[in-house]
């Protein structure tokens, strides 16, 4: 895996990734990166980067993506 990464590029394997999760999976697969993500209550620069990049690979909403982002901060403030 991490020499198909090393030569493909980290967006292009997420890219992949995200075509392979059936569509009624796409919302669930998001909120849990997200909770995963977000655990800790705060949401980094990069956190953000990615979570943006994965819900456009998941062909996600930006207000359906929007919405999960503000319940996992929500969930998960100290």
């Amino acid at each position: 895996m991490r020499q198909f990464v090393s030569e493909h590029g980290s967006g292009t394997v997420l890219a992949s990734a995200a075509r392979g999760i059936p569509a009624h999976l796409r919302l669930p697969a998001f909120a849990l990166t997200a909770d995963l993500l977000l655990a800790d209550g705060t949401i980094e620069p990069t956190e953000r980067r990615f979570l943006n990049r994965l819900a456009a690979d998941l062909r996600l909403g930006v207000g359906e993506a929007r919405r999960i982002v503000d319940a996992m901060l929500v969930k998960n403030q100290a």
